[in-house]
């Protein structure tokens, strides 16, 4: 679940948060999470996407400080992929990651 709190609504504007759910409620490829459901409570603006039961590529990398060539080429070429998809409707991901790249 994705929460846009008050105060920073005010600083950075409910638009841009409402403009994402959106974006991410068009979208349908496998290695981009689907939104299940948004809104609005108590004056936060949030979004809900499924639980990935796993790690990030972050926390993998801490671990293992290496992945195997397999691995690795697999993860890039899904990055890849969902970057591609998001490319094709105009949509630059300006925070990629590997903090925010899921790893099952």
């Amino acid at each position: 679940m994705k929460v846009l709190r008050p105060e920073l609504a005010a600083v950075i504007g409910a638009e841009r948060f409402i403009s994402e759910i959106k974006t991410t409620a068009a979208f349908q490829h496998p290695y981009i999470l689907p939104l299940f459901d948004s809104g609005e409570a108590d004056s936060f603006l949030y979004y809900v996407m499924p639980y990935v039961e796993g790690e990030s590529l972050r926390t993998r990398l801490d671990l293992e400080r290496q992945l195997e060539v397999d691995e690795a080429i697999h993860i890039a070429k899904a990055v890849a992929s969902a970057l591609q998809y998001a490319h094709e409707r105009d949509v630059i991901h300006r925070d990629i990651k590997p903090e925010n790249i899921l790893l099952p």
